[in-house]
């Protein structure tokens, strides 16, 4: 299993604040969507198993989401009446709402093939070829430069919340910072 989500967890006496929940469960969880974003270089996520809650958000906020054909994806929080919104402001982007809010409010486990077509995963294989698809992606990038890759994934980062022309403008002038950075 990726991640089975979340577990009862231990019993305290003690009932925590707002303020110790943020710090304690919250923070770690943001810093951890915050980690990837701020990546300068893709990362790449393999989920074999169930990815529930949290592992179904952290996997889709990866660059690149490799799953094999037994992957499964859910946002099961509402189960105990928690609104996912940590998972959904970190899948927003790359799933359509209508899809998301369906993933909330049912509860329901996708495939990884329906996961695929909703833009949460990246590519679908066979469980036996999961880990030589990681490695041919993984290979592949590594065989690119930093600056092009840097340049990408800022791209990706920067550019859907720009308008067409500034996007292009963003576009042109990332690729001429790489192109400046080829040596002869």
């Amino acid at each position: 299993d990726f991640c089975r989500g979340r577990g009862g967890g231990p019993a305290s006496a003690a009932k925590p604040t707002p303020l110790q929940i943020r710090s304690r469960v919250i923070e770690p969880i943001l810093g951890a969507y915050k980690a990837i974003y701020d990546s300068p270089v893709p990362v790449i996520a393999a989920v074999q198993g169930p990815a529930l809650g949290f592992g179904c958000a952290i996997s889709s906020a990866c660059d690149v989401l490799i799953a094999s054909d037994r992957a499964r994806f859910s946002l099961p929080e509402m189960e105990k009446n928690l609104p996912p919104t940590l998972a959904v402001s970190a899948m927003m982007a790359r799933v359509p709402r209508k899809a998301l809010t369906w993933m909330v409010y049912s509860m329901q486990q996708i495939d990884a093939q329906a996961a695929l077509s909703l833009g949460i995963v990246s590519q679908v294989v066979p469980l036996a070829q999961l880990d030589a698809a990681c490695d041919q992606i993984a290979a592949g990038l590594a065989q690119r430069s930093r600056p092009a890759l840097v340049a990408v994934k800022d791209y990706f980062r920067s550019a859907p919340g720009m308008d067409a022309r500034a996007a292009s403008d963003y576009a042109a002038n990332l690729l001429a910072t790489v192109f400046s950075s080829i040596q002869k």
